[in-house]
């Protein structure tokens, strides 16, 4: 079976746009057509000044268990999302159908000034840093039997610092150290092929673990960080 691709990147960093045109299909046929993303490097540290700091970690990547940890929302595996990052056709089609996917993987973190379990209403976060990596994929999914032919294969990586000073107002306190132009997602000339790692849970968002490196743990939900600086300057 032949497609037909067009892949358009929107550089904001983690939002991907692709249309597919779809061969036609007999009775009985069923794909999806979709994004499949994993984590492949995970570094998230949490300086609290001379108090310590704490980390976000991924024990099967730190092991070196698994290469890479899927990315899905945990609702429509192995798929990033359930809405408009994965389409379903079905035949009969006599003609060729052209589906359009997107994937926005937006992040809203939240980090508290104080050491997490403090009883203390105190600033003390003086440092934020990740590099993360990814490789995000588009796909068509034989629904009949669970088959795979991977169209693309994307590499991103988010490369975040920022110092923060809790002894000035709000508003004023952050300070970006990287660069404040991110590097480009690369659509690879060469395929990577998908893991069986990433096709089925556990998923990033349910398989962290908070580590603390002098004081108490703590739980930390995060869902993207290109937009730190913006948090933390307010």
């Amino acid at each position: 079976m032949k497609f037909t691709k067009k892949i358009k990147i929107l550089y904001l960093i983690n939002r991907a746009t692709a249309t597919v045109k779809f061969p036609p299909l007999n009775e009985g046929d069923h794909w999806k057509i979709g994004w499949i993303q994993s984590c492949t490097r995970m570094n998230f540290f949490n300086s609290y000044g001379d108090c310590g700091y704490s980390s976000w970690e991924f024990p099967q990547l730190m092991s070196g268990q698994n290469p890479m940890i899927s990315d899905s929302d945990g609702r429509n595996y192995p798929f990033y999302g359930s809405k408009s990052e994965v389409i379903e056709i079905q035949g009969p089609c006599t003609d060729y159908t052209t589906l359009k996917v997107l994937m926005n993987d937006n992040f809203y973190p939240h980090i508290t000034w104080d050491i997490p379990t403090s009883n203390e209403r105190l600033s003390r976060l003086t440092n934020v840093k990740r590099q993360q990596s990814f490789y995000t994929w588009l796909v068509a999914m034989n629904a009949r039997n669970g088959s795979i032919l991977v169209l693309k294969t994307i590499s991103w990586q988010m490369n975040l610092e920022i110092n923060i000073d809790p002894t000035k107002p709000q508003g004023s306190r952050a300070i970006l150290i990287s660069d404040p132009i991110p590097v480009q997602p690369e659509i690879l000339k060469q395929n990577i092929r998908i893991p069986t790692c990433v096709l089925y849970p556990p998923n990033v968002s349910f398989l962290h673990q908070t580590t603390d490196h002098s004081f108490q743990s703590f739980y930390f939900f995060i869902i993207f960080s290109f937009f730190f600086f913006a948090f933390y300057s307010g």
